[in-house]
């Protein structure tokens, strides 16, 4: 998605909807149409949110304000986003390379 597709109407990143659901936004430009709180809580699992996780690191944009996030959302350090980095949490057992691999693509 992009905030073209969104045609000004404001929106979130995400929202927890189940116990332990993981949503990461890493140097990410975000729009001034993003809701001030960027993230939404689902009503119906308010009990979950103690068990879920999303963060943000990094981003910039008139949307990357993070004064109103709830608090139930982490801001990470340099050391915390370090786990999340395409070549760190893709690497697997096999120790696949993403950035290598889409540098080889046409």
């Amino acid at each position: 998605m992009t905030a073209e597709n969104v045609e000004g109407k404001g929106f979130y990143l995400g929202r927890p909807w189940r116990a332990y659901s993981r949503g990461v936004f890493m140097h990410t430009e975000l729009p001034a149409t993003l809701n001030p709180q960027g993230w939404q809580e689902w009503k119906s699992n308010a009990a979950d949110l103690a068990k879920t996780f999303y963060a943000e690191f990094g981003n910039t944009g008139p949307g990357a304000d993070t004064a109103h996030r709830p608090s139930w959302t982490h801001q990470l350090t340099a050391a915390q986003a370090k786990p999340f980095e395409p070549a760190v949490f893709l690497k697997g057992s096999d120790g696949w390379n993403p950035v290598a691999e889409a540098a080889r693509l046409p």
